[in-house]
Formats: structure tokens, sequence, C-alpha cells
């Protein structure tokens, strides 16, 4: 309440004061009017201006659409070059360049490049209208002949178009490799350890839903017969890593071989042409020179034959009385010409001098009689060079006939007359330590060392031969022992027990009457010593079952068989190493032969006389000579020595 007061204190009218205030209160309704009429002026003023503002900025931003979907708009669709419909023409583009993929020819598998262009999209662009337009970038060559050739609106969805490429190419597709495949792989006879695992492993890859423990034990069966697939059989690896590090140790050991070979051979090879170099340098002569010296006889007169020399020379070669001297070939030789004594070109068997020469020396000695014709047996055939006078002649035929009688008389004595050569037994294969030279090596300084651990002596039951074991319908022989053996569940007849053979052999025409396959045969670069000396190649080894003896009085074991192909009368030969793997006891005149089983019981194999004779008469007979029969190899290297020049023999026993 508002009061005055008068300058002397007093109280005012009351009405005075009331007319006032109302004074007061109306002047303030006026200036409240006032306040909220300027402020609705000014709102709507705001109001306004924000209206038009807004009309602006609505009016740049879809001038900002219009110019940004013109920009992204694809180009203008073009019917008659485009497979696309008109959805997938006018959907935007992004303004970034497509991820840059192979691209694909028509040559290759289409799901490869289609997963290829999924895979690169996947960080571009999900956008099916975006694929469409972007596969048709990833296509070259034949494939995008293909594409322009496809109709208008023929594509309506990425869909769509993945569809009619793996339609078009579906002949490129690669066929899921299955696990026989893997099983039905096989190391090729000269294949290197090397190449074949990579093959190997290849295929294993590519192989789905196979376990490492199936690749692991299925890897033996693919390799071919040998050190490595029987070491794998002994001891499989347990995982991959195992695997590959023992196939690299056995890699690194085939390819150290094959270096040793090579070096070996080239070494060979070097010290051959340095022996050519100084024999042509030794025998270098001026061209006049050159010409061949003329052919001096070393006879008068020369027995007629029966047969040509080649079948002479055939004879004596099998019954020891000659060897071959052997000689390169001479420059500008003609090479349709061939000489089995000397194991060169130039000239033929029944050409050569030398051989005719040492044929009639060894008929002046008493051999190849059986060649000589009937009336020229009794002519005189001296040596020129020993032509010096008639009285000198006649002694010296006289000496000579003296002589040959000498021997004759002494022939039924036990004098022990000087050997005309040496027959020997085969030898080679695994006994003796092994196939290597090293290991025959071992094996023969293993019974000089002093520091062997004494080893217990072997155990076997007593076997012995009585009246009991003769059996032979003439008990008078000295037949071979020649039985029946099981091998590889076939009964093989004409089996020849040698003593004397450190190998067995398995004959290569038995072998294929057995009709076994030849993945079976493992390699073997070693050769075997035959009876004269000569080195005869193998065909590789097997390993087969033999089973000796009838009924429970047999035993079976796993023997290892060398392959030769040789021209025989026996089917297969057991040499020590069966013999003493059965722990066989041998007797010859029982013909028969004694082994315990695996119970122990004694087993007795008698031998077939009749049969025996039969294998000993046809392996006696002469054969005609046939040239595509008999290796080459074995008639030059009979005697590697290249000096035959007669020498002076003993006359009488040497030690």
């Amino acid at each position: 309440m508002v009061t005055t007061r008068s300058r002397d204190g007093n109280n005012t009218d009351p009405t005075e004061q009331m007319r006032r205030l109302q004074d007061q209160l109306e002047r303030q309704n006026q200036l409240i009017l006032q306040q909220q009429e300027a402020y609705l002026k000014i709102t709507e003023e705001l109001k306004q201006l924000k209206e038009k503002q807004r009309d602006t900025t609505d009016d740049h931003s879809r001038n900002d659409d219009e110019d940004h979907t013109a920009q992204n708009r694809g180009p203008p669709r073009s019917p008659d070059l485009l497979p696309f419909t008109e959805a997938i023409m006018q959907a935007p583009m992004p303004n970034r360049p497509p991820p840059q993929i192979e691209k694909f020819d028509g040559t290759t598998d289409p799901e490869h490049h289609l997963r290829s262009f999924l895979d690169s999209m996947a960080f571009y662009s999900s956008a099916d209208p975006v694929k469409c337009r972007a596969f048709s970038l990833s296509l070259k060559g034949e494939a995008l002949e293909w594409y322009y050739a496809l109709p208008p609106n023929s594509i309506d969805s990425f869909r769509t178009f993945a569809g009619l490429l793996k339609r078009q190419y579906v002949s490129n597709r690669k066929e899921a490799t299955t696990a026989a495949e893997l099983v039905n792989l096989r190391q090729e006879k000269d294949e290197p350890l090397r190449k074949f695992m990579h093959r190997y492993t290849e295929v294993a890859r590519r192989v789905k839903g196979v376990s490492h423990e199936f690749i692991i034990t299925n890897l033996p069966n693919c390799l071919k017969p040998g050190y490595v697939s029987e070491s794998l059989y002994a001891k499989l690896p347990k995982t991959m890593e195992e695997l590959q590090e023992k196939m690299n140790k056995f890699i690194m050991m085939e390819d150290q071989r094959h270096f040793r070979r090579k070096t070996d051979a080239a070494s060979a090879e070097t010290k051959h042409e340095r022996g050519r170099s100084r024999d042509k340098n030794r025998n270098h002569r001026p061209p006049q020179k050159h010409a061949p010296a003329p052919y001096n006889p070393q006879y008068n007169r020369y027995a007629p034959l029966t047969a040509s020399r080649e079948k002479v020379f055939e004879k004596a070669l099998q019954a020891n009385l000659i060897s071959a001297a052997r000689r390169g070939t001479p420059d500008a030789a003609d090479g349709a010409k061939v000489c089995r004594y000397h194991g060169n070109q130039g000239h033929t068997t029944e050409e050569c001098r030398a051989l005719k020469d040492r044929i009639e020396k060894l008929i002046r000695e008493g051999h190849l009689q059986e060649f000589v014709q009937t009336d020229a047996r009794q002519r005189d055939r001296s040596p020129r060079g020993a032509r010096r006078s008639p009285e000198h002649t006649r002694r010296n035929t006289e000496r000579s006939r003296d002589q040959h009688r000498e021997r004759s008389r002494s022939r039924p004595q036990k004098r022990d007359p000087t050997p005309r050569g040496r027959i020997d037994t085969i030898s080679g294969g695994f006994a003796g330590g092994g196939a290597s030279s090293s290991a025959r090596k071992r094996h023969v300084r293993s019974l000089r060392s002093v520091h062997n651990i004494v080893r217990n002596p072997l155990s076997m039951p007593d076997i012995t031969f009585t009246d009991e074991d003769f059996h032979a319908p003439d008990p008078d022989q000295d037949d071979p022992m020649v039985i029946t053996a099981r091998i590889a569940e076939y009964d093989v007849s004409k089996v020849l027990i040698d003593q004397g053979s450190s190998v067995n052999i398995l004959y290569w025409t038995t072998f294929q009457k057995m009709g076994l396959s030849e993945d079976i045969i493992a390699p073997f670069g070693e050769q075997i010593v035959g009876f004269a000396g000569e080195r005869v190649d193998t065909r590789g080894y097997v390993d087969l079952r033999t089973r000796l003896g009838t009924g429970d009085r047999a035993k079976e074991l796993r023997t290892r068989f060398l392959l030769v192909e040789a021209h025989t009368s026996y089917n297969a030969l057991l040499g020590r190493p069966c013999l003493n793997a059965f722990g066989a006891i041998v007797s010859t005149p029982h013909l028969a032969m004694k082994f315990p089983s695996e119970e122990g019981k004694i087993c007795t194999v008698r031998a077939d006389q009749k049969i025996a004779r039969q294998c000993y008469v046809a392996s006696l007979k002469d054969k005609t000579y046939r040239r595509e029969k008999r290796s080459e190899a074995i008639l030059v290297d009979l005697d590697p020595r290249t000096n035959t020049d007669d020498r002076i023999q003993p006359q009488g026993e040497t030690k």
C-alpha cells in the first residue's frame, strides 16, 4: 500500500491517494501492452525469416541431389550391345573404380573365376547391379566375345549372369579328385623318388575328406618294391611331419647315389678317352703307313671244317678252350660286320684271321676233332715259323706225337694234369654280406676282428641219414639234386639244389609262366658271376613264399630270388641262402635233403632221379647257335683282358 505524507508530516486525503494509484496502474498496463505488441511483431518477423531460409535450403538440396543423380547414373543404355535389363542399367554406380582381378578368357575353370571375383567384390560393393556391370570388365578373349553375343534384357541379376557363364564353359570344370586316384597312383620303374613324391603330394592335396593317416598308410603301396617301401612297411610314420622328414632322407640318399654313379661314369669315360689318346699317339704313323699290314698266315695248311668258324668258336667257348680277345673298333670300320671273337666291328667272325689261327692251334692240340673232316685229320699241318728243314720238321712232328701219346697213357693215372681253366660256382647276390662291394669287404673282415662279442652257437635237432633214406632206382649214381618245390603257390618242378651258389635263382621263363605281375620285381643293379667267370645281368629280384616238403612234414619261408634270363633245363635254383634259411642238410648219396620244421619235426625231401638225369642230358646237348638268343655282353666279357697272346704253359702242377 502506497501512502503519502505532507511536508508537515500529516496524512493526505485517501481519495487522492486512490486516484493516484489508479493512474499508475493504467500507465503500467499500457506499457505491458506495448511490450507484447513488440514481441509479437518480432516473433512474426523471425518466423517469416525462418520459412524463407528453409525454402532456400530445400532448393539447394534438391539441386544437389539432381546433380549427384545425374552424375552417378550409368551411361545411356545401348540395347544393341549390352544384355542387361533397364533396372541394372539405371542403377547408380560407385565413384571409385572396381578392383583389378585376373581376367577370364574361357579356357580355365569358370567356378574358380567366379569365386575370385566375389571375394574381390566383397570389399567394393554388395549391390547386385554393381556386380553385374563390374563382372563384364573381368572377361577377355573368347569369354568377352560370348558376353557381347548375349541378347538384350537377358541378364536381370548376377545369379543369372553366373549361371549363363557356367553353362557355357561347363567343359572347363575340373573334376573333383577322389581317394581312388590316390590309391591307384604308382611309381614308375625308372621314376626318381623326388619326382614321384611331388606327384603323390599334389594328388593328396586335391583329395578332399581323407585323413593324414590314410595318406601315410597308402604311400608304401604306391612305391615300387625296394628298400624305401620295405622301410615304410616296417615302421610307418605317425604324422605328416615325420613322413616328410623320412622321405627327405630317402630322396637325399637316392640323389647321392645317382650323383656317385654319374661321377664314376664320367671318371671312367675320362680314363677311357685318355687311354685311347695314348694308344692313338703310340700307334700314330705317317699317312703313308696307315694301310694295314699284309696278312702272314701262321700255318701252311688249315684243317677243313665241317661247320662255320662261328659255330666252332661257340663250341670252344662253351668248353672253356678259348676266351674272347676283346679289342677296340678301328676308325672307319664297317659297322655292318661284327666279330664275336674280338667283340668289335670291321670284319665278321668267319673272316677273322686271328680266330682262324686259334682254331687251327686247338685242332693241332687234339681238340675240336668233331669239326674236322675225316680225310684231313692225318695231314701234316706244321707251323710256318717251324719250317727250317725236312729233318727238323720230322723231329718236331715225332716229338709232338710222342708227347700226345704220353699224355694219353697218363690219363688213367691219378696224376693231376694242368688245368685248362677254372669252373667257378655262381657268386653274387645278397649272400656274403650283401650286394655292394663295401658290404662284402666288411663280411670278410668280420672274421679277422678280435673284438667281436662271443655269441651262443646255433642249436638244431640232430639230423641223420640211414640206409632207409636210399630210394633212387639206380643206387650207383652221381646225379644232381633236383626236387619239386612250391613257389608262390605254384608247384615248380626241376628245381636244382646247388650248395655252391650264393644266390637263389628263378629263371625268367619260369617267372613268366607263373603269371605273376612284374610290379613286384624290385630293381637290382649288381651282376652275378657265372661258372666261367662271366658276369650276367639280372632283371631284379622278388620275394616269394617257398614251401619244401609235403603234408605236416613241410616248411614254408619267404625266399628272395634273383631273376635271370638264361637258357637252361632247370626252372629254378636254390642256393646257400635258401638252404641255410631252412636249415637243410643235403646228402647226395641218398639224393635226399632234411631240415627241421617249425614244430621240431625232421622233414625229408627226396630228389627225382629220372628228372635229374633228363635235365642233365638236356643241359649237355649241343644247341644250334642263334644270334638273337645269346647275349653279346657275355661273349665279350668272359675275359676282359686285352692281351691274349699265347703264353708258355707250365708242364706240371702249379701251386
